[in-house]
């Protein structure tokens, strides 16, 4: 039986070198150009108000994903690209991305068992 947990947790795949949610491309690929605009800047993409959005309001986000959003700008603000690779050695380093990181391609499209994650930390605190 399927639960709104697990569903969530089989969205997200194995995608262009990290993790990522097909729902949130489709999203940003819809936005861009019109509320958004995606920079590069080396291996980052920012993502900024576009022509259609004078501020993040216009948007229309729900009050939790504007709060996350929050939290995470004010955690990355002025970030360096020694921060940005101290996470993505984390990333790597999750039970999920060492699951498939040996068997796949980087490019590859590949459904992360999100789960195995949670049952390493629970193993890892005897509980």
């Amino acid at each position: 039986m399927s639960t709104p947990q697990k569903d969530i947790l089989q969205q997200h795949c194995y995608y262009r070198f990290g993790p990522w949610n097909e729902d949130i491309d489709t999203a940003l690929k819809q936005m861009n150009g019109k509320e958004i605009i995606q920079e590069s800047q080396g291996d980052t993409v920012l993502i900024k108000l576009g022509a259609e959005a004078t501020n993040v309001e216009d948007l229309q986000l729900p009050l939790s994903l504007r709060l996350i959003l929050d939290n995470i700008r004010r955690e990355w603000a002025g970030a360096g690209q020694e921060k940005f690779k101290a996470l993505l050695e984390y990333v790597y380093s999750t039970a999920p991305m060492l699951e498939v990181i040996d068997t796949h391609k980087p490019e590859e499209k590949v459904k992360l068992n999100l789960l195995a994650e949670r049952e390493k930390l629970i193993s890892e605190l005897g509980l």
